[in-house]
């Protein structure tokens, strides 16, 4: 929808209070995401990887398909030092 926004966040913090509760982890290309959902709707998929932790967060409404969210984390990849 126009004027909705979602997000991509990277942090070294592991234990930060937004990763907390995850619903279920799955493994998509060997490695493992934490999936996150608010009333079916999945809105946040989280990847830990090389000492750092990334996510992509639904928009407040949760406008964009579960199939869309995993499609965006699945092509997740950390960038080089």
């Amino acid at each position: 929808m126009i004027g909705d926004y979602w997000g991509i966040q990277e942090t070294r913090w592991g234990t930060a209070p937004v990763l907390a509760d995850k619903s279920r982890t799955v493994y998509m290309g060997g490695r493992p995401f934490d999936l996150y959902y608010t009333s079916g709707n999945l809105h946040m998929v989280v990847l830990r990887t090389g000492g750092a932790t990334y996510w992509v967060v639904n928009t407040l409404l949760n406008s964009l398909s579960n199939e869309t969210m995993l499609a965006i984390a699945k092509g997740l990849r950390p960038l080089p030092r």
